[in-house]
C-alpha cells in the first residue's frame, strides 16, 4: 500500500466546525500529481452520494458505504412507517450497523430539516473519525480527508441563508416529485 507522507503533511486540519477549507476540486487536483492513478481513480470515486454498496479497491471507502447506506436505509424504513407505505422499494442492499437506527430516529425527530440534516451530517463526521483510527498517510486518509471536504462544503450550502434555501428548495422538489412518481 502506498505511503503518501509528504501529501498528508501539507494538508490542513479539518474540524468540523471549519469555516474555512479547500474544495474538494482544489483537493483532487491537487493529489492528481502526487498520488498512483490507481489511487487516484479510488480518491475521484470517494463521494458522499452513495448508489449502493459497490467495491471500491479500498477497505474504509467500501466500509463508509455500507455505513451511509445502512443509515439511509433506517431513514427510509422510519419515514415509510410514518406514511404507512412498505420500504422495500425505497431500501438498497447494505448491512445494518450499529446505532444507526438511533440516529435516524433522532433525526426525524428533529424541528426542522435544517437540524436533522445537521443531526446526521454530525454523525457521519464522528464515523469518518472511527475510520480515521490507523491510517496515516496512506490512501485511506486521502479518502476520509476527501470525504469530510464534502461534508463541509454540504454544511456551508446549507448554513448560506440564500443558497442553503436554494439548495433545499431543489432537494426537497427532487423528493417530492419522486415520491409522486412512485407507483402506490
Amino acid at each position: 500500500m502506498s505511503q503518501y507522507y509528504y501529501l498528508v503533511a501539507t494538508l490542513p486540519m479539518l474540524f468540523y466546525q471549519s469555516e474555512r477549507s479547500p474544495s474538494r476540486e482544489e483537493f483532487l487536483e491537487l493529489c492528481r500529481t502526487q498520488v498512483s492513478g490507481a489511487d487516484f481513480r479510488v480518491l475521484a470515486e470517494a463521494d458522499l452520494q452513495v448508489r449502493g454498496e459497490q467495491a471500491s479497491g479500498c477497505a474504509v471507502l467500501d466500509k463508509w458505504r455500507s455505513w451511509e447506506c445502512g443509515l439511509r436505509n433506517e431513514l427510509a424504513k422510519l419515514r415509510a412507517r410514518r406514511k404507512s407505505v412498505e420500504p422495500a422499494g425505497h431500501l438498497v442492499e447494505a448491512r445494518e450497523h450499529l446505532g444507526q437506527t438511533e440516529i435516524a430516529r433522532q433525526a426525524l425527530g428533529e424541528a426542522s430539516p435544517l437540524a436533522a440534516e445537521e443531526l446526521l451530517n454530525r454523525a457521519r463526521w464522528d464515523y469518518l473519525d472511527e475510520l480515521e483510527t490507523g491510517h496515516y498517510f496512506d490512501l485511506s486518509r486521502l479518502v476520509l480527508f476527501s470525504l469530510r471536504l464534502q461534508l463541509l462544503e454540504r454544511r456551508r450550502r446549507l448554513s448560506d441563508r440564500e443558497r442553503g434555501g436554494a439548495s433545499f428548495q431543489s432537494q426537497y422538489q427532487s423528493i417530492t416529485h419522486s415520491i409522486r412518481e412512485e407507483p402506490a
